[in-house]
């Protein structure tokens, strides 16, 4: 067996079983690009669940310094005495 032969018979199986072949190249490929976009995925939302964290306690500081300072616990004001 020569290996031109040994081509033809494959091309030859290739073109028996296109349809398979094909569902093999169009999983992998899809297998592939979720493989490589899961990482991608999961870095992102972690990022946003830390920066909304981040957000949220930064947000409570400033919500609380402005409720202290319409309060009067932070005033500037002198103390009047009556």
């Amino acid at each position: 067996m020569d290996f031109l032969s040994a081509v033809n018979r494959i091309s030859q199986l290739t073109r028996l079983h296109k349809k398979e072949v094909l569902g093999i190249y169009l999983f992998s490929a899809f297998s592939g690009l979720v493989q490589l976009s899961l990482p991608l995925g999961v870095q992102a939302i972690v990022g946003f669940a830390l920066g909304a964290t981040m957000v949220i306690h930064l947000c409570t500081y400033i919500f609380s310094g402005f409720g202290c300072s319409n309060c009067g616990f932070t005033s500037n004001k002198p103390n009047e005495v009556n």
